[in-house]
């Protein structure tokens, strides 16, 4: 995430904070905190365990994978939502502001 939250997060960083966000739902060990931790964990576990954990896992990303167009979805729309209302915001702030100076000016003695 960049450190300044209105600066534009490349299409990278968009894929990754959506794809952890979805899979923390389903595994939070296969998002991208957490991989090395969990390869770590599986390469120290035996054969048959390991099968099983990665059949296991194997059922995670189906899962994921099934989920991933609504979930992309959702989370577009909930942007936009998020976008539209601080637009509204802004311009509401602006025609507030625009009204205060307006009214400043007519409150100045008049010049003739």
């Amino acid at each position: 995430m960049p450190d300044d939250p209105l600066q534009k997060m490349s299409k990278e960083a968009v894929q990754q904070q959506l794809f952890d966000g979805l899979m923390m739902q389903i595994n939070p060990g296969l998002t991208s905190k957490y991989q090395k931790v969990t390869a770590r964990t599986l390469a120290m576990l035996s054969p048959d365990k390991r099968k099983e954990e990665l059949e296991e896992i194997q059922q995670d990303y189906l899962k994921f994978w099934a989920l991933w167009p609504e979930y992309v979805a959702m989370c577009t729309q909930g942007a936009g939502k998020f976008a539209q209302g601080v637009t509204q915001e802004i311009q509401q702030k602006d025609q507030t502001h625009m009204e205060s100076l307006e009214s400043q000016i007519d409150s100045l003695p008049s010049a003739t």
